[in-house]
């Protein structure tokens, strides 16, 4: 994890190094209930809601979320959120 600033913002970036999200489910990571197929196929456990509370949460805070991804390599998402003035 890791944070960064400047005079208009805040980032705080999570990094993995697990099986990364396919390209074709990125866009659909903030669905509530959704997860990526390679997920269940591996059979990890979860309910498909913690990114959806995330990007809420981010949202009703003016802020954004972006995702990198590469399948065998990891992800990372990093949180943008306004500073106050």
């Amino acid at each position: 994890m890791a944070t960064r600033g400047d005079s208009n913002e805040a980032s705080i970036s999570i990094a993995d190094h697990g099986l990364g999200i396919p390209p074709e489910s990125i866009s659909h990571l903030f669905e509530r209930f959704y997860r990526a197929r390679n997920v269940t196929v591996a059979e990890i456990p979860g309910s498909g809601v913690g990114l959806y509370i995330v990007k809420s949460i981010v949202d009703e805070l003016g802020g954004r979320i972006e995702v990198k991804s590469e399948l065998n390599q990891g992800t990372t998402f990093v949180v943008y959120l306004k500073l106050s003035a």
